[in-house]
Formats: structure tokens, C-alpha cells, sequence
């Protein structure tokens, strides 16, 4: 069902009318320096050997690699695997015929290089007709073609991105090794057309090519597991790729968020894989084996046909795509989504574990017969959940690592993956009982686990701290309708009221900005140490004057907050004439209210389910 040939860059590209076209499915280009170089190593290797043969000794061809194509006996073929190698060919010919261009003003004999390169890249006097009816490659991407168009017409410069990046690397290194001698120009351009040689596997109507090019990587960039995911599922969809391509697909080849890290599909890959088998992901696998072997098949046992069936294809599709627009959702969202508490954990604890139970809650919620409000319970649910055991730290619950599956509360055996997918139904009660009913460090916290870490919050991470001022300052902005949204911003500073060196500024006569009695100083300055830490004690500034009010006095301070904070949070501190203990406890007592009415106890979530 396959043929394999030998083909020189001369054989691919020269004499014949066959035109390459790169799938619309398929990545851009990407080859960087670290390719480009090892490249060029070897081209230069080769040239040198060709230089060093005597007589009739025969030249040994150097093989960089297998390129895969489909479309057998017509003009137009598809590269199914291979696109970097065959685009960067393409670039050292541009290279080498500008070289050669400027170069024949002198030396004629340049010529019939130039000549000869040009019959390479464009398949026949193309007058008027577009690029994509004339060029011998066509890119995948609109940028990559129009970068390439630039190299092809001759117009380096209107090129751009890494296929301009590859043309200067290979002009100048040629430039330097070739300088104006034709002899070495001659042999390098004699060893690139002949001695530069690829495998050609030509696949026939049929042939699964994922398991042919999966493990035929020369030395260009690897395919990553979500490029194998790519190329089979397109190969599978056979005359409707382009429709599925549309709408299902292009976002992954055209949104900046897919586009701007090559790691984000890959991680993706792995958090749909989580939530879609649950305590059968296998971490010991590569990620496109799981696929083929654990969500294929399940996919296949509950829809009752093949892979390779029309619908299976459409539903693999379908959930790939919404699956992918939650992810995008969630690491993409503004703080008005309910999913920002993910993108927070995120950002600021590197924490991922949650992300599969939320892309199934959200991709499949109508599947699983979750209405709007029971998701956004059910999202509540869970961040008061954990929140609270952040504020009490209980690494095991907020998986601050990543633990094993069988122990992972997420994908677990017991874990809320398969609560989920429980056939019974899944509810909000289910998931408070399934969380309360937890034991040692994953348990719900209590009320008064809460109270004791509001009232020392040095033990409390900085950022926690910083969310929780933060949701109590969102919840009382929300309630008030001259007051707009408030934003989470990286320069807010956890504010001590009271500040640490209260005691240092006390003792400094020349401003005794926290003064106390010198009758039973001792233990009163012991008791104020104490309550330093409460939540009571602390607002959110800006974090330059956070640095300024430093340990000045509290009419200073009650000056500068309402000049320069604006926070609803500081509301009550301004009320007070002086800034003491009865201040801090009373103030500790109100946030602690407003805690437990924005993140409840399980209790209180129980009473009104």
C-alpha cells in the first residue's frame, strides 16, 4: 500500500510538473538556528567528500530523513509529514540563486545556475497566475506563504518571521563558504541537487499514515505528541477535512493563544486526555498512544463503530474543539468569568491539576445534565473549597504537585472525575458530600479553621492573602452601584495598618507615631505583636506607596488611604479616630463574616442544598 523512493533534491523539485501543498491542518514552519545548523553541517560535510573523490570513486549520498506523501499520480500532491525539511530546500535555492544572481554580473557563468534554480521552485511561466497556481511548494499558513512568496519572486526583503530568518542564516553561511570562487559555488550547488537525499513514502488511498511517520523523524524539529494527534485525525477525515478543518480546527492555526507557545496544544492534549478517561489516563504512555489506544476506544464503545466512520470522525472533532475552547476560556479569561479563580491558581502557584475537572464540567455540561445555575454553583462549590484549604494549607487537596493517579482527588479511582461521570447523575449536594466526606489533610476546613488562619496571616502564602482582600473588595464593590468592577492588579501590596515596626518608630522619641503606655509595656506590646497578623490589620495598597507610609503614624496613613487607595476596604479604617487593638479585633470580626459569606463552610452549603 506504500512506495518508498530515493529522491534527490533534483528528483523532487526539478523536471516535472508535480506541485507540493502543505494541508491547511499542518503546523508552520519552525525550524530554527539548531536545525538550520545541523543542516547545513551536513550539506557542508557532503560538499567537502565531493571535493576529496578521486577518479570514478563513487560519492556517497548523505539521507536526511523520510518525507511522507499522499496523492499518488497527480499533480497537486499533499506533504503529510516532512514540510520543514521540504520548505527549507526551497529556501537554499533561494538562497543560492540570489547569491548567484548578483554574482553572474561578473561571471557569467552563473547563468545557468540561476536558470536552473528558478525551474525548481515555479512549475512554468506563471504571468498573471497566482502564487498558488505556479509555485512548486505551497506553506500551509497565510504567512508562511506570503513570507515564502517574497523568497520566491526574489524580494527577500518583503519576507518575514522564520522563513526569512532561515533564508539570511543560509545566505550568509553560503556567502561565506562559496565567496566569488564558481568552482566551490558549482560543487555546492552539484551536492545539494544530487547528493542531498530524502526517503519518499507515497501513500496509497487507504493507508493509515499516523503509524507510518510517527517514529520517521530525521533530524528536524520532532513532531510533538499534539502533531501526531493532528495529522492522524485529519488523515481519518478524508474528503471532509476541509469542513471539519473550518469549523472545528482553524482555531488552533489562526488564534495568537494557540499560536504564541508550541507547549499550549501539548498541554491541552494532556488535560483533555484527564478529563475524558479519568482514572484510566496512563502517565507512563506518550500522549498520542493514550489517545489511540484509551480515548479512541472508548469512543468507539460508546458510539458503536470505528474510527475511521463518519460520525465517530465528526464527534472526535466536535469534542476536541469545545474541549479546546474551555481551555482557552480558562487561561485566557478576564475576571469577570468565574474561571479566573483557575487562571489565578495558575499564574500564581503554577497549579493545573484542576483544569480537567473543569473543562469536563463545562465542555460536557449538557451531556451530563448540568443546568447554568447548577454549574455555577458547582463552580462555586469548588472554589470555596479551595480556598479554604489554601488558606489553611492543605497541599493534598490543592495539588500543589501533581500527584499519582490512583492517589489524584481529580482523576483518581475516588476522585471527582468519576463522581462526574457517575451514571446516576452528578449534582452540586453530591459534590459537597463527596468533599466533606474527605478525610486528613483534603478535608473541607472548618469555621474555625478559617478564624484561627484570618488571625495569623503570616502563615498565610503572600498571594492568598492578597485573593482573599481581594474577593472581600470585589464582593462589596459588587453591591454597590456607583462603585465600577474591581480589577486584581499585580501592584497591590498586602498593607499591615499597624505596621510591623510599630515598636522601632516607638522607641525613636522624635516620633512616637505608635505610642503606648510605659505602665505594663511589655505585655501590651506583646499583645499588639499578636494581633500585627490579623486580617483585621491589613489592607491592599499600592505597592510604591506601600514602601512610602512605611512606619509612619495612623493620622498619616488615614491621609494617604483615602488620597491614594480608593478600596472599599479601607472604608472602616478611616471611620476609626486611632488604630488599636479594639480596632483590629473588631475590624478581624467583619472580614471574617464576609469571608464565610463569599467562600461558606460545607455546612452552610449543605443547608441550602
Amino acid at each position: 500500500m506504500v512506495d518508498m523512493d530515493t529522491k534527490t533534491i533534483e528528483g523532487l523539485f526539478t523536471g516535472q510538473v508535480v506541485k507540493y501543498r502543505i494541508p491547511i491542518y499542518q503546523r508552520r514552519y519552525v525550524w530554527e538556528n539548531n536545525n538550520w545548523r545541523h543542516l547545513w553541517n551536513d550539506i557542508l560535510d557532503t560538499a567537502n567528500r565531493r571535493l576529496k573523490t578521486v577518479g570514478g570513486e563513487e560519492m556517497r549520498p548523505h539521507f536526511t530523513g523520510v518525507i511522507v506523501i499522499s496523492g499518488e499520480g497527480n499533480q497537486t500532491r499533499e506533504i503529510v509529514d516532512g514540510q520543514q525539511r521540504l520548505t527549507t530546500f526551497q529556501i537554499i535555492l533561494c538562497a543560492i540563486r540570489d547569491i548567484c544572481k548578483k554574482l553572474q554580473e561578473e561571471q557569467i557563468q552563473y547563468t545557468e545556475i540561476v536558470d536552473y534554480i528558478e525551474e525548481s521552485l515555479i512549475g512554468r511561466p506563471h504571468g498573471d497566475l497566482p502564487f498558488d497556481e505556479y509555485c512548486k511548494l505551497l506553506p500551509t499558513l497565510d504567512s508562511d506563504r506570503i513570507a515564502f512568496q517574497g523568497l520566491i519572486a526574489g524580494n527577500a526583503a518583503s519576507s518575514s518571521g522564520l522563513i526569512h530568518d532561515a533564508y539570511v542564516y543560509f545566505k550568509k553561511v553560503i556567502e561565506i563558504h562559496v565567496g566569488k570562487d564558481f568552482n566551490k559555488m558549482s560543487n555546492l550547488y552539484n551536492v545539494f541537487l544530487e547528493d542531498i537525499q530524502v526517503v519518499a513514502l507515497v501513500l496509497k488511498k487507504g493507508e493509515r499514515a499516523a503509524k507510518i511517520f510517527g517514529s520517521l523523524n530525521g533530524r528536524g524539529r520532532a513532531l510533538s505528541q499534539f502533531d501526531h494527534l493532528r495529522n492522524n485525525v485529519f488523515l481519518r477525515a478524508g474528503k471532509a477535512k476541509q469542513e471539519l478543518y473550518e469549523s472545528h480546527w482553524k482555531h488552533f492555526n489562526s488564534e495568537s493563544y494557540w499560536l504564541s507557545d508550541e507547549e499550549v496544544v501539548d498541554s491541552f492534549l494532556v488535560n483533555f486526555l484527564k478529563a475524558k478517561l479519568g482514572p484510566n489516563f496512563d502517565n507512563k504512555l506518550p500522549y498520542f498512544d493514550l489517545y489511540q489506544r484509551n480515548y479512541c476506544r472508548l469512543l468507539q464503545e460508546d458510539m458503536g463503530c470505528n474510527e475511521e466512520d463518519e460520525k465517530f470522525i465528526k464527534r472526535e472533532f466536535g469534542e476536541l474543539a469545545q474541549y479546546s475552547r474551555t481551555y482557552q476560556e480558562i487561561n485566557n479569561c478576564s475576571q469577570d468569568n468565574q474561571l479566573w479563580f483557575y487562571k489565578f491558581l495558575t499564574d500564581k502557584f503554577n497549579i493545573t491539576s484542576w483544569h480537567p475537572l473543569i473543562l469536563l464540567l463545562k465542555s460536557e455540561k449538557d451531556k451530563l445534565k448540568i443546568s447554568d445555575e447548577n454549574l455555577k454553583l458547582t463552580l462555586r462549590i469548588l472554589e470555596s473549597y479551595l480556598v479554604r484549604c489554601m488558606l489553611c494549607y492543605r497541599p493534598e487537596s490543592i495539588c500543589y504537585e501533581n500527584p499519582s493517579v490512583q492517589q489524584n482527588p481529580i482523576i483518581g479511582e475516588n476522585g471527582l472525575i468519576v463522581l462526574v461521570r457517575n451514571p446516576k447523575g452528578f449534582s452540586p449536594k453530591s459534590l459537597v458530600d463527596h468533599l466533606t466526606n474527605l478525610s486528613g489533610k483534603q478535608k473541607w476546613p472548618i469555621d474555625d479553621e478559617i478564624k484561627d488562619s484570618l488571625h495569623n496571616t503570616d502563615a498565610i502564602n503572600t498571594n492568598v492573602c492578597r485573593y482573599i482582600l481581594f474577593g472581600i473588595e470585589k464582593e462589596l464593590a459588587s453591591n454597590l452601584l456607583d462603585v465600577p468592577p474591581r480589577i486584581f492588579e499585580e501592584w497591590l501590596n498586602r498593607e499591615h495598618i499597624m505596621p510591623r515596626g510599630w515598636e522601632q518608630s516607638h522607641l525613636d522619641p522624635s516620633k512616637r507615631n505608635w505610642p503606648l503606655p510605659d505602665i505594663g509595656y511589655a505585655a501590651k506590646a506583646r499583645e499588639r505583636d499578636k494581633w500585627l497578623k490579623s486580617i483585621g490589620n491589613l489592607t491592599l495598597l499600592h505597592k510604591d506607596l506601600n514602601h512610602k507610609v512605611g512606619n509612619r503614624s495612623f493620622r498619616i496613613k488615614k491621609f494617604l488611604y483615602e488620597k491614594y487607595s480608593g478600596l472599599l476596604l479601607t472604608r472602616y479604617i478611616l471611620e476609626c479616630p486611632t488604630w488599636d487593638l479594639e480596632d483590629i479585633k473588631k475590624r478581624e470580626q467583619i472580614l471574617y463574616n464576609r469571608f464565610l459569606e463569599i467562600w461558606p463552610s460545607s455546612e452552610s452549603f449543605k443547608r441550602v442544598l
